[in-house]
């Protein structure tokens, strides 16, 4: 009989740490029964609901959810819990304290900081509760060296853990076709909210764009609310909102460039699945976005800065067909040598192994 593995994560839709779960469910379903856990069921994952609110955190309410956790717990007797997200994991490692459950190996992947840019009172609250908990976790993983070393100057410095980068869940084979008609199609795969700020993005563009052919494509949860600002700016016939969608393949196919106008990340899949596709990289210079994209094939933009936006969406603009195409080649490469899906489900078998091994010394 198979031993049981928890995979626990907030969300459960098209993005980041539903779709690194998701993922993580086909490595180890083999070898063990596995046991997703959600706040609330969605699009992409369908598992044990804790019933909370996932968009707040420190609320009343998630006593139940701790209550729930407990019993599930109790009744799965896993071997091993993988924590996705801040708080799910924080819900989880409280319900331990009242499961008795001690015997489960902990492992937590933080993606990306809850710690948000500035100083801030659910920032303080934050790190004082990684502080309690960090005891209960007996493996970290982090996406870059970036998260790595904010977490550890700020929680704890004495953990075990691995740096194990995302991954591309895009195989586009082994060759890339050339273009011939430069950058003209972009898109941004993100959901709408302050965090991707695609206000800034927009402005730019509507500077950036005029007396050109080119055309910008938003795709991710609440996008479509962006319809006023596009009016507002006279950009209907050149900014297309899609709203959440399955469908990233087809929108990477069909663009020349991915941008990525974020505040503050982990480590975007999204940008790793574009560059598998062999797509040049714009994206504000934050968090650990640096680690990964490369001048070779990208450009890393300072944030809130339309002016820089709208330099950089015409840099691209202007490329002429070689250097488009040589651009698109070191993307593709760079996906190749480091974060194909092939990698990230070995370096995740490996840590589990290697987990197990010290666990039964």
């Amino acid at each position: 009989m198979k031993n049981t593995i928890m995979l626990c994560v907030t969300d459960s839709g098209f993005t980041g740490a539903p779709v690194y779960v998701n993922q993580l469910e086909k490595i180890l379903s083999e070898k063990y029964h596995t046991k997703v856990i959600v706040a609330r069921n969605g699009a992409l994952l369908k598992g044990e609901e804790l019933h909370f609110d996932k968009e707040r955190i420190f609320r009343l309410s998630d006593l139940g959810a701790i209550i729930r956790s407990v019993r599930i717990i109790k009744l799965s007797k896993p071997e091993f819990i993988w924590l996705n997200s801040f708080k799910m994991s924080l819900i989880i490692r409280i319900g331990l304290l009242f499961s008795g459950r001690y015997k489960s190996r902990i492992i937590y992947t933080v993606h990306g900081l809850s710690f948000r840019p500035g100083k801030s009172l659910r920032n303080g609250l934050i790190k004082w509760c990684e502080w309690i908990f960090v005891r209960f976790v007996d493996h970290f993983v982090f996406l870059t060296d970036y998260d790595c070393s904010i977490f550890r100057s700020k929680v704890s410095e004495n953990i075990k853990y691995s740096i194990i980068p995302n991954f591309s869940r895009i195989d586009s084979g082994d060759l890339l076709p050339l273009k011939s008609d430069g950058c003209r199609n972009y898109v941004m795969i993100a959901r709408n909210e302050t965090q991707k700020d695609y206000y800034t993005l927009l402005n730019a563009f509507a500077l950036f764009s005029k007396g050109k052919e080119v055309s910008l494509h938003c795709v991710g949860r609440g996008t479509e609310r962006l319809d006023m600002i596009i009016r507002e700016l006279g950009l209907q016939s050149k900014v297309f909102l899609h709203g959440e969608s399955d469908k990233v393949i087809e929108f990477l196919e069909n663009a020349d460039v991915f941008v990525l106008s974020t505040h503050y990340e982990g480590m975007p899949l999204v940008i790793l699945e574009a560059m598998s596709m062999g797509l040049p990289i714009l994206a504000t210079d934050v968090c650990g976005i640096g680690e990964f994209v490369a001048n070779s094939f990208g450009l890393l933009i300072k944030p809130n800065s339309e002016e820089d936006w709208e330099g950089a969406l015409h840099n691209m603009y202007e490329l002429n067909g070689n250097d488009f195409n040589e651009m698109r080649l070191n993307a593709f490469e760079q996906y190749q040598k480091n974060f194909s899906i092939k990698q990230f489900n070995e370096r995740v078998i490996q840590l589990i192994k290697e987990i197990s091994n010290n666990y039964y010394e």
